[in-house]
């Protein structure tokens, strides 16, 4: 998966490491894991869209789409407040969704 601009704010090992402890094949694996990666980047970026108005979204946008984390941060910093812990808090219950479900998985087998 691509390094995210928010990347080093959200930690998946342990959904990688329920993953691998399925017995899965591994193209089932990268697939599912590409899934988290996917579900939470569409989560992250529906915080942030939320958070910003039309004209902060077509700069964020822009820059999104041009790969440039530097100046992501620095718009995001300069308009919304407490966001690296808004995309934590996010990509937290994103997390403890996809947790559940695995539990459900583990424990219907």
């Amino acid at each position: 998966m691509n390094k995210q601009f928010y990347s080093h704010l959200i930690d998946v090992t342990v959904i990688q490491i329920e993953l691998s402890n399925l017995d899965l094949e591994p193209h089932e694996h990268r697939e599912l894991i590409t899934l988290v990666h996917t579900t939470i980047h569409h989560g992250v970026i529906e915080k942030i869209l939320s958070e910003l108005n039309e004209n902060d979204k077509k700069t964020f946008l822009t820059n999104l789409s041009h790969d440039h984390h530097d100046n992501i941060w620095a718009h995001l910093h300069d308009v919304v407040e407490n966001i690296e812990e808004k995309i934590k808090i996010t990509s937290s219950a994103i997390l403890e969704e996809l947790q559940r479900d695995l539990n459900e998985v583990k424990n219907s087998v």
